[in-house]
């Protein structure tokens, strides 16, 4: 009838259903009852009241009894099962008893018949007589009993239940299943073509009561089989579930019939409608489908989950106990309704002796174990993890992903993340213990020196997980991807040598820019930035042509503007943009056919100068945009360094290159770094510190000497100094940067071939120079160790006067100089490498080291390391060298392997394992077959001791 009109007496117990409505267990009149509001898609006001069981008052109902036509005595809580789409599968109900003629605690379900509210009721715990025995339940007395049980809670096939007046909880495990409908069975007298019966089978008769049964005739009123089996449908489906059937079907009102392939064959002859109350008809199958749950040996079985801390005689004792300890070993006191979150398995109970809400956590730590995460290196990171019973004990730890995969718990951590997030004192651990169902871990600023995919490992602490060991952080929680460039680099380059600045990581894309200030500063603030502009003057928009003197073409990955080219072409005196391009040159040649054009046909103006004036043209397909460089700008500074900033020229998801840097003077910089395109504006957009550019060279000094006075040019600096290194003087009104004509007394005074008579890590020294005339002069360096012309001396070192000698000294003579011997004779041909070592395979490599002598301050013989690689992280087998020879070869031959990936030879990396070794000149690498290839080495790339004055020398 209608809900509003409907009476109820002491409801105790309610549960929703989201496909029908609510279901009350209206205790005081006995009953089950269905309040729908949702099937029907009607108003609150046009709900109607359903009964479902009980309501004749008290009495004794058998299991197998139809709901709707059986006792219930003072139902208190319901719980519901459902099927994956919600719809209700089973009705589960604790029923306390009433008076003494029916005192009938039970923990009992009702599965429901197709899309009904009625089924035959179930017991999945009690005797219907008070007491606490509790085992195994398969017959008699060894069924377990209850005492008034209030609550009850389901997850899919396992029952909990509160059995109050014992003082524990229970855990029933039980056989669900769910009507497939009424099918058609064809007989000829005793014989079954689709579902075979389970009647007299040897292991079924272990469930299957009054049996065997047969669809016969009964030949007299006793011979009523659904009188013999009124439990058939439940007997069934244990005897098919001890089995291994999925499917089972009830006929003639008791028999229970099932096959393994009874799921192929139940509708082949169509649906009926003869079956009755779910136990099928003469001639017809009701057929039910076992729902995935407990193990055979599980179902008949009932478990104490607690309540066991404190008993007399067995007999469990009200008491409060076990915290923050296996249930099994806890105590509560009445307990009384249960909830049960399916989700994270938890159970929650209503300790109402112990005037508590308590929780048994099904699971304990992250879930889902897959939850996925995203930092950028150099960035603030946190990580907020997922799961059930997260406590502010917790502590996370990371481990590298490899293709092996990552077992937490066994797999070390990375010493490169702060493991220990949490901060917490475990001297509160007594007095603190927050419960999450998230948890948040702030990393802080990342500064990882080797980015990638890191599998997170979680540590459930307490008292017996200090999370001090990786054996304790066994949860795994996810993967945090760390993105963006590997911290610490360090880029080591020369004044006057042009340099690429490269950075490593992962995940890196097109979008990245890169912009340098002084090492000071920090990133990511309101940081000065290198000054990087040049001035350019207009000189027009001209027709192109093959012939033009414009003959340098500046590679790059992006169109240049202006302020890039001139950048690029810092030593030149032109510029000259089409479309974007950029082209260098000294000379412009104003012949009729390179003819001026409109200013229009030379394009827009350059991407980023949009605003600047006047208009910065870029140029057009054969049409050149013209600009002059040369002597544009007071400040050198100005003028004499390039830093590329912006978006990068090359590279890919793991590395990144800014080609063509220089400087003609000592810099040490911080590369700041962001990852946002075009947003990329301000300094606060670059907050990544990837790293250091180290400028070494001279600094600049000024100094005095005497005219034909013998002296020495003491040069100090940064670093970089090498025996390969070259001065040259030139008069004071020729800039360094511009090389001048030939001067033969000078070059008498300091011959371009002279070496450092000493060598230190901050300084070379020329000994005995003497200059002949009074003057301003410039002292210009070479560190290359290419110092052919006169155009290679880029670098100001010194500022020297010489001053008028006294009158009556005698001119000395330069030198004598120190001229290193000859070097061997270079390898002039140097040919292709293989393009590939297979993963697995192996190749042969002779390596030649050619030292010709030692730095200061070496005097070991090794050992080092060469590794032949595509990238430092994909290398050959090492192959180590431990005595190096001082004015000739050394030579190792090796069978070389190649690792779990394929490997593209490109690079050798040398690695010193000693403080101070000899220096290789130079490193042969011959694979035969006409693959070999020379490098020149000048310093280490790779230092694994702790330095020396050696190393230091040669910038390790």
């Amino acid at each position: 009838g209608s809900a509003l009109n409907a009476s109820f007496k002491l409801p105790l117990g309610v549960t929703c259903d989201k496909t029908r409505g609510f279901w009350v267990a209206d205790t005081g009149n006995y009953a089950i009852r269905l309040v729908e509001t949702r099937r029907r898609r009607v108003k609150p006001a046009e709900a109607i009241v359903m009964r479902s069981a009980g309501g004749m008052g008290a009495g004794i109902s058998q299991p197998g009894d139809w709901s709707d036509r059986a006792y219930v005595n003072r139902p208190s809580q319901l719980a519901i099962t459902k099927d994956p789409l919600g719809n209700p599968r089973s009705v589960a109900y604790a029923e306390m008893g009433v008076g003494e003629d029916f005192n009938t605690p039970y923990a009992r379900y009702i599965p429901l018949v197709g899309a009904g509210i009625v089924g035959p009721i179930q017991t999945a715990a009690g005797t219907g007589v008070e007491g606490w025995r509790i085992t195994t339940q398969y017959s008699g007395d060894q069924l377990v009993k209850l005492n008034s049980p209030e609550g009850i809670a389901v997850d899919d096939s396992t029952l909990f239940v509160s059995d109050t007046g014992n003082h524990r909880l229970l855990m029933v495990p039980f056989v669900q299943y769910r009507t497939r409908g009424c099918y058609k069975e064809y007989m000829t007298g005793a014989e079954v073509y689709l579902i075979p019966s389970l009647e007299g089978d040897s292991e079924a008769e272990l469930f299957l009561t009054g049996g065997p049964l047969e669809c016969a005739p009964p030949d007299s009123a006793d011979d009523d089989i659904v009188a013999k089996r009124p439990n058939a449908v439940q007997e069934c489906a244990r005897a098919a579930h001890q089995k291994g059937y999925r499917y089972f079907a009830i006929r003639c009102g008791a028999v229970c019939a099932s096959s393994a392939n009874a799921g192929d064959s139940y509708n082949y002859l169509g649906p009926s409608t003869s079956c009755s109350d779910g136990r099928g008809a003469a001639q017809a199958n009701t057929v039910y489908e076992m729902v995935i749950g407990h193990s055979q040996d599980l179902l008949g079985r009932v478990y104490m989950i607690s309540g066991a801390a404190f008993s007399n005689g067995g007999i469990p004792n009200a008491a409060f106990a076990g915290d923050w300890r296996s249930s099994w070993s806890s105590s509560v006191s009445s307990p009384a309704q249960l909830t049960y979150d399916p989700g994270r398995k938890n159970l929650y109970i209503a300790d109402r002796g112990n005037k508590r809400v308590r929780a048994i956590m099904g699971t304990l730590g992250p879930s889902p174990v897959n939850q996925r995460f995203k930092c950028v290196n150099g960035l603030n990171c946190s990580v907020t993890i997922k799961g059930n019973a997260l406590s502010s004990k917790d502590m996370i730890s990371f481990s590298r992903v490899t293709s092996e995969g990552v077992i937490c718990g066994r797999d070390r951590f990375e010493t490169q993340f702060p493991y220990e997030t949490t901060g917490i004192d475990r001297s509160l651990w007594a007095t603190t213990m927050a419960i999450f169902s998230q948890k948040e871990f702030p990393l802080g600023k990342l500064a990882l020196h080797t980015v990638g995919d890191f599998e997170i490992c979680y540590c459930y602490g307490g008292e017996l997980h200090l999370c001090e060991d990786h054996e304790e952080y066994e949860f795994p929680a996810g993967r945090v991807e760390i993105s963006g460039p590997n911290a610490g680099h360090e880029i080591r380059a020369l004044a006057g040598s042009r340099f690429d600045i490269l950075l490593f990581g992962h995940k890196l894309t097109s979008a990245d820019s890169i912009r340098l200030i002084p090492a000071e500063e920090p990133c990511g603030q309101n940081s000065t930035p290198v000054p990087t502009n040049i001035t350019v003057y207009w000189v027009g928009c001209f027709a192109d042509d093959t012939e033009r003197d414009f003959d340098v073409r500046m590679p790059a990955d992006y169109l240049h503007n202006t302020t890039s080219c001139a950048k690029a072409c810092w030593n030149y005196t032109y510029i000259a943009l089409d479309g974007g391009f950029c082209r260098c040159g000294n000379d412009y040649a104003t012949e009729p056919q390179y003819e001026r054009r409109p200013v229009e046909e030379c394009g827009a103006p350059c991407i980023g100068e949009e605003n600047l004036e006047p208009t910065r043209y870029c140029g057009a397909s054969w049409r050149n945009a013209v600009f002059r460089i040369k002597d544009n700008a007071s400040d050198p500074e100005d003028i004499f360094m390039y830093f590329p900033e912006g978006a990068r020229s090359e590279g890919n998801d793991d590395y990144e290159a800014w080609i063509g840097a220089f400087a003609l003077r000592p810099m040490d910089l911080s590369i700041c770094w962001c990852n946002q395109g075009g947003a990329c504006r301000d300094s606060e957009d670059f907050a990544v510190h990837a790293g250091h550019v180290l400028v070494e060279g001279p600094i600049e000094a000024a100094r005095e000497a005497q005219a034909a006075v013998r002296f020495d040019i003491l040069v100090e600096g940064t670093g970089g100094f090498k025996s390969t290194d070259r001065l040259r003087l030139q008069p004071a009104d020729t800039p360094c940067h511009e090389a001048g004509p030939a001067d033969p007394t000078l070059d008498e005074a300091l011959p371009p071939d002279a070496a450092p008579c000493a060598l230190s890590p901050s300084s070379a020294r020329w000994c005995n120079v003497v200059v002949l005339y009074p003057g301003d002069y410039v002292v210009c360096w070479c560190g290359t160790g290419n110092c052919a012309e006169p155009a290679d001396y880029r670098v100001l070192a010194q500022n020297l006067t010489i001053t008028a000698p006294p009158e009556t000294l005698v001119a000395e003579v330069s030198g004598p100089f120190y001229r290193p011997p000859a070097p061997v004779a270079p390898l002039n041909d140097s040919l292709g490498w293989p393009s590939m070592v297979a993963a697995g395979s192996e190749i042969t490599a002779t390596i030649s080291a050619w030292t010709r002598h030692g730095v200061p301050g070496s005097s070991s013989l090794g050992p080092v390391e060469l590794h032949i690689c595509e990238s430092p992280a994909n290398c050959l087998e090492s192959i180590p060298m431990s005595s190096l020879y001082i004015g000739g070869f050394t030579t190792r031959t090796q069978v070389l392997s190649a690792g779990a990936s394929d490997v593209h030879p490109r690079a050798l990396w040398v690695q010193s394992f000693s403080d101070d070794p000899w220096l290789p000149e130079f490193i042969d690498v011959d694979f035969g077959s006409g693959y070999k290839r020379r490098f020149p080495l000048n310093r280490w790339l790779v230092e694994s001791g702790s330095g020396s004055a050696a190393l230091a020398e040669v910038t390790s």
